[in-house]
């Protein structure tokens, strides 16, 4: 049987930050599920960029494909589509903030298992719209190995903040899986952005990445 190691890492921005009347508040994550790992049956990698439309009450109103690859594209959607934020504000001329429609962005990078003489199985990822100047948009997605020290299926949720030159300026745990915590974290500070634009001027942004490992399949060993 192929050794396999499968990661998938999720993305979600929000443009802008700040605590002053007359800043931007980008959503924020609340609550929902990550999406669960890939079955077995799944033997090729892939990448999938979503966009979610968060209406005022923080609910995803719009979920619009920018990359997508069968059969990711449902396995990532079917999760974010539930989660919920607290809606984004924007200033008034008041000096007061109302709640406004915004959109986040949903990266998922998922690790091919590596075939025989190092080839793999699967559709290759596609391009099928652009993502708004207002999403920070990943550079390279870059997926997470299996850690030396995991034992069984995990699936970690990060908060990044991004800062206004793309890079990781802090990440925390939002869930945990254990083992799997050190290997999330090293890879979401490998990401690079091309940072979001507010006003046409980069800001910085909160980036929610979910990653989720599957436990390696080796030849002669049960899981």
């Amino acid at each position: 049987m192929r050794h396999m190691a499968a990661a998938a890492a999720v993305v979600v921005a929000m443009s802008g930050q700040g605590a002053a009347t007359d800043q931007y508040l980008p959503p924020r994550l609340v609550e929902g599920p990550a999406p669960a790992p890939p079955g077995q049956q799944i033997v090729g990698g892939g990448e999938v960029l979503l966009d979610l439309t968060v209406g005022t009450d923080g609910q995803v109103s719009d979920l619009g494909r920018i990359r997508v690859t069968p059969p990711y594209t449902d396995l990532v959607a079917e999760a974010v589509g539930s989660w919920r934020f607290s809606p984004a504000e924007v200033p008034t001329k008041e000096k007061r903030r109302r709640r406004a429609e915004s959109h986040v962005l949903v990266a998922a990078v998922y690790r091919p298992p590596a075939g025989f003489n190092g080839t793999t199985l699967g559709e290759p990822p596609k391009d099928v719209a652009r993502p708004p100047a207002s999403l920070p948009v990943p550079r390279e997605l870059i997926a997470p190995p299996y850690p030396p020290t995991g034992r069984g299926d995990g699936t970690v949720v990060l908060e990044v903040e991004v800062g206004p030159d793309g890079n990781p300026a802090g990440i925390r745990v939002v869930h945990s899986a254990g083992g799997f915590d050190s290997a999330a974290i090293q890879a979401a500070q490998a990401w690079s952005f091309a940072p979001a634009r507010l006003d046409d001027r980069a800001v910085p942004a909160y980036a929610y990445v979910v990653m989720g490992f599957r436990e390696p399949i080796v030849a002669g060993r049960g899981r």
